[in-house]
């Protein structure tokens, strides 16, 4: 779905019309054929890899599945509800419900860049993985055996996460990250047919309903609300190909980067004043190679492989990518077989993948630290056995 949105359909119209995000101006048209080349290897490779795992099915009894404690869920609730309440406090309530421009700047004067990210993705994703951990935990109970306060303290924590990550000053992004992850915890995505019903609703989402959501990126909004697909795909959100380009002309000029990005963002923890020589976002990166004025862009993964290693990080990475995420999905559909809904990270990640897919992975990074470390936390360990095949 993002390769056909964001790395064709889009793509696809900016080069019909020659014009190009307005983000990442100035591509050089020679590296065109070569960033088509990069996207149709990695996907080539991607599938090679998930083909790979798809013919090798866990074994029986070789499925684990971590169950929710409840008490974790409701106190990893508290401690993020604090931290919102921090974060809303600091920068005013109303600024929530401006723009995301106005949220921006309001914490771009209260915190550098990398504590207002943590600040605001951290406790977005926080938010949710209590949301959906407790959700799931009173699923699993006996509804006699569900208190009023479990079921209120879910209440909160759903309107605490709606007031966070609204759609008027979060990124889309983000939004449709929770919407579709609450959906899937109160089981959604159950049946075939609903599956199926949001899957073929989620391209024309992608494009319809971003010319909309964007009205509310200018603190002005003075141009009110379209319906202009046309000039949605020529926004800096369908950059994605663009910077692939960028990336190949990157590598062609400068070199590869030889693992530091990927470095970068699995040691994201270590601060800057630690690590004098620690790599900017590839985002940057390019956006300074090209001398764009403007540094929040997205890389791809296509793109943070390319200029990591060029076509052995490619190959390699995303026949990893492939064969990981394969083995993941065969784990959600068999959890879901026995609880009518994916678990914890199954409700969240497949959802995040968009996110992830788009870049930096060191923008992004943090997000996915938090999922993954909180998810650990409000869960323990038991045993699941793979359904007998015919």
């Amino acid at each position: 779905m993002f390769v056909y949105v964001f790395m064709g359909l889009a793509p696809f119209t900016q080069f019909r019309l020659g014009i190009a995000p307005f983000t990442t101006t100035n591509l050089n048209a020679l590296f065109y054929g070569e960033s088509i080349l990069i996207v149709l290897v990695g996907c080539l490779a991607w599938l090679v890899g998930n083909s790979w795992v798809s013919r090798r099915p866990p074994s029986r009894g070789a499925v684990t599945e971590r169950s929710v404690v409840q008490l974790r869920a409701q106190i990893l609730f508290v401690v993020f509800f604090i931290a919102a309440l921090y974060y809303i406090i600091s920068i005013g309530p109303a600024v929530l419900f401006e723009s995301r421009e106005a949220r921006a700047n309001s914490v771009a004067e209260l915190w550098s860049n990398p504590v207002s990210e943590i600040l605001t993705l951290g406790t977005s994703m926080g938010l949710l993985v209590s949301y959906v951990s407790q959700r799931q935990a009173q699923a699993g109970l006996d509804a006699l055996r569900a208190t009023n306060f479990s079921r209120t303290l879910l209440i909160v924590n759903g309107l605490s996460l709606f007031i966070f990550v609204n759609p008027v000053s979060s990124s889309r992004y983000l939004f449709g990250t929770v919407v579709l992850s609450v959906l899937a915890a109160h089981g959604v995505f159950s049946t075939r047919r609903a599956f199926r019903a949001v899957t073929l609703a989620a391209v024309p989402g992608f494009v319809l309903l971003f010319p909309i959501a964007d009205y509310f990126r200018d603190i002005t909004m003075e141009e009110g609300v379209t319906l202009d697909v046309v000039r949605s795909m020529l926004s800096g959100d369908y950059d994605s190909f663009a910077q692939v380009m960028n990336a190949a002309e990157y590598v062609d000029d400068q070199g590869v980067a030889w693992g530091r990005q990927l470095l970068g963002a699995i040691l994201l923890w270590i601060p800057r004043s630690l690590w004098a020589t620690k790599p900017q976002p590839t985002g940057a990166i390019l956006a300074d190679y090209k001398e764009y004025s403007f540094h929040n862009l997205s890389a791809p993964i296509w793109a943070e492989l390319f200029v990591d290693g060029s076509w052995l990080f490619l190959v390699v990475g995303m026949l990893l990518l492939g064969a990981l995420l394969c083995r993941l999905d065969q784990h959600t559909e068999l959890i879901l077989t026995r609880q009518g809904m994916p678990g914890l990270i199954g409700c969240i990640l497949p959802f995040f993948m968009v996110i992830l897919l788009r870049g930096t992975l060191m923008g992004v990074a943090s997000s996915l630290l938090v999922v993954l470390v909180t998810s650990f936390f409000v869960t323990k360990r038991r045993q699941l056995s793979s359904p007998e095949r015919p």
